[in-house]
């Protein structure tokens, strides 16, 4: 275990709260990000820099597409300013005016940019890990010394089965991973507490997320189309009783901006359902038979059942089998994330917030069987 800082009293104090500060953002054009955006701008944040790959122009589109209508926007507001650059880049790749701008001026940052394939290992590393680092080394010069909120991932636990974990639990030098993502969110904390101790850094660790507001297709497809896919299948080799920890987008940029308001006892957050929140896998598979109108339930079996269900599948139900079946291990490790000290701060969340029948529906009838194909190739 690498010892992360944690239990602190009055660790972080209030420096600069977010209506008052000069922000930068990364992955304004993410889920998580995207929903931060929409936090700023709503607590009033007076300058908000959106780093961004690409035309600022066509980003500016983008985001505007993204926020506009929960916002009441038709364009981009005066406190956002895209600016170019990359995160894999050193210096971010930044033009020496937008680099002198924000050593200058920012006091706080949201990073949230990340790659979150579990097919593309390189740019996994170069976005998650060396991303991280270049955000870290240009965060060492800045004038107002910016207090960052990091966004990493409960992946970062490794391959750990059937329990629930507390923040200061892992990462470990020498736990296993499943996919190379969740390798490089850990070796990114690790490399953190290491290298840059000196950071004012706040880790938020979000579970598995899920957007609950203002969805596009886009993002809907990003994140059900294995749903799709497994119920295709009259059987999964799947534990029923597996627990998975899912929260809603509107919850994590919620408690996000309320750790960036507050006085914080701790460097290390969990932003997620805790073991009461959990979802038992079964009932989540049911309510995607229910919404589909099945003629079957699908049947999530393991050993010896599931090797003789595995010899009546057909070859199109074993193809979509397959395609889905990068997730298998996530569901079968059957671990929570404690959230304890999130509701010490700030008190439980609200009753249904973390509902699967609020927020999967609307996400399911948003999406098809042939996007969910299509996205299968990409993730």
């Amino acid at each position: 275990m690498m010892g992360l800082v944690g239990i602190v009293q009055s660790v972080s104090p209030l420096r600069y709260p977010v209506s008052d500060a000069t922000v930068l953002l990364t992955g304004a054009g993410g889920e998580i990000g995207g929903e931060i955006l929409k936090e700023l701008i709503q607590q009033g944040a007076q300058r908000i820099y959106c780093l961004m790959r690409g035309n600022p122009h066509v980003r500016s589109n983008d985001i505007v597409e993204r926020i506009g209508t929960k916002l009441g926007i038709n364009g981009l507001p005066k406190s956002v300013e895209i600016i170019s650059g990359d995160v894999r880049k050193p210096d971010l790749g930044l033009s020496p005016q937008a680099r002198k701008t924000l050593v200058d001026s920012v006091e706080i940052v949201f990073h949230c940019a990340a790659t979150t394939s579990f097919l593309k290992t390189r740019e996994c590393w170069d976005t998650n890990f060396e991303g991280l680092r270049h955000i870290a080394e240009l965060l060492r010069q800045c004038r107002k010394r910016p207090t960052i909120f990091y966004f990493g991932s409960t992946s970062a636990c490794g391959d750990v089965c059937g329990k629930c974990l507390h923040e200061d639990d892992y990462p470990s030098s020498t736990a296993n991973y499943i996919v190379p993502y969740a390798a490089s969110k850990a070796a990114a904390e690790q490399m953190l507490a290491s290298q840059f101790p000196d950071l004012d850094l706040i880790t938020i660790r979000p579970s598995m997320t899920v957007p609950d507001t203002e969805v596009t297709e886009r993002i809907a497809c990003e994140s059900v189309w294995p749903l799709q896919l497994m119920k295709e299948c009259k059987a999964l080799p799947l534990n029923p009783d597996a627990r998975v920890d899912l929260v809603p987008l509107s919850y994590v940029a919620n408690r996000t901006l309320l750790l960036a308001n507050s006085e914080r006892r701790y460097r290390i957050y969990h932003l997620s359902a805790g073991e009461v929140g959990a979802v038992k896998w079964s009932d989540l598979i049911n309510l995607v038979s229910s919404h589909f109108n099945l003629p079957h339930r699908v049947a999530c079996l393991q050993g010896e059942e599931w090797e003789k269900a595995r010899q009546s599948l057909t070859r199109r139900e074993t193809i979509f089998m397959r395609q889905a079946s990068v997730y298998f291990p996530f569901i079968n490790q059957d671990v929570r994330y404690d959230n304890g000290r999130l509701e010490a701060e700030f008190g439980p969340a609200a009753i249904g917030t973390f509902d699967i029948n609020r927020y999967l529906p609307p996400l399911l009838s948003q999406v098809s069987l042939a996007d969910a194909l299509v996205q299968s190739r990409h993730d």
